[in-house]
């Protein structure tokens, strides 16, 4: 199971989304970019998430 993750928040405002928007994530490191973000308008780079996952 995969989750999309849109690199320009959904919760920017209205917008169409495109596939160059997205990016696919499981979903414990979808949660994990928005839940350490600041705040919900700047999730965590996705380079970030991997790194941070990728650590013992």
């Amino acid at each position: 199971m995969f989750d999309a993750h849109h690199l320009q928040p959904l919760a920017a405002g209205n917008r169409e989304s495109r596939v160059d928007d997205l990016v696919v994530l499981c979903p414990t490191c979808h949660r994990w970019a928005h839940a350490k973000a600041e705040d919900k308008l700047s999730p965590i780079a996705i380079h970030d998430v991997a790194e941070a996952m990728a650590k013992p």
